[in-house]
């Protein structure tokens, strides 16, 4: 089982990026997460299927201490951000010190921006994500949840 384990800032579509993968749906109606929790699912890697049990968190300043426990076992982290939020984009140096914290040294990590529907809406370009994720040796991809957009292949990128 590859544990893979979900964070970033409540509303950037932590939930909504694991329902779409599990189960290829969105749901319009959000609600915060309130509490932490696992979906299970299996991913093809070259003709091996590869279970995953993918964490979403809460990501409320908060509630910030408590995904920390959950980074210790986890075999890879996609750190979540909205493109139409700057804020959300800042914030990703914190979830990275979080992580380099409390993760295990050989830990994966993807740096995704999130919401790829709303491109008239973006305040991060791009090649900022990218760059981001090169600083940290992390990997970097941009998706949709509510298209589906690179949502698979976010997760096929990170077990492989």
């Amino acid at each position: 089982v590859f544990k893979i384990v979900l964070v970033g800032d409540s509303g950037v579509g932590k939930t909504s990026f694991i329902h779409r993968f599990c189960y290829d749906d969105f749901v319009e109606d959000h609600r915060v997460t309130l509490d932490i929790g696992f979906e299970m699912s299996t991913v093809m890697v070259d003709d091996t299927p590869v279970s995953l049990q993918v964490w979403d968190t809460v990501g409320q300043e908060r509630f910030r201490s408590l995904p920390q426990s959950y980074y210790r076992d986890a075999n890879g982290i996609l750190l979540l951000y909205d493109i139409t939020r700057q804020e959300s984009f800042a914030n990703i140096q914190g979830w990275i010190a979080d992580i380099k914290d409390n993760a295990s040294e050989n830990v994966l990590i993807m740096i995704t921006g999130n919401k790829l529907d709303l491109q008239d809406q973006r305040e991060i370009k791009s090649d900022t994500g990218s760059r981001l994720a090169m600083l940290h040796d992390a990997m970097f991809t941009e998706c949709s949840a509510k298209t589906g957009e690179s949502v698979e292949e976010s997760f096929h990128q990170l077990v492989r």
